[in-house]
């Protein structure tokens, strides 16, 4: 007589907790398609935030052409251009470390 009580409460048991399971498990299910979809979301900003930034590097820095077959006094103009760009961003670097120097010799005395 026991065993015809403790069997149908063991199956009640079991399908009281596979459906508390069950739920859990939809539910979560639910929570990692929205997680996706973020994420999906957000790579995709990310995509076009580092699009605009290659386009904005390309065009601050240009890579220059090749130097294949091109006139040597082209090549020599170019290269003192780079030159002249290279010591005007160096002046400017000293500049703004006299400057910085500056105030802190004015802070220190």
């Amino acid at each position: 007589m026991p065993w015809v009580v403790v069997w149908p409460v063991l199956v009640v048991a079991a399908l009281v907790g596979a459906f508390f399971l069950g739920r859990d498990l939809w539910r979560r299910g639910k929570a990692l398609t929205r997680a996706a979809a973020r994420a999906a979301d957000a790579a995709s900003r990310f995509s076009e935030r580092a699009d605009e930034l290659a386009q904005a590097a390309r065009e601050r820095n240009p890579v220059p052409p090749v130097a294949l077959l091109r006139d040597r006094a082209d090549l020599v103009d170019d290269l003192e251009a780079a030159r002249a760009a290279r010591d005007r961003r160096l002046v400017e670097r000293h500049a703004r470390l006299r400057a910085v120097m500056a105030g802190w010799l004015d802070y220190w005395r």
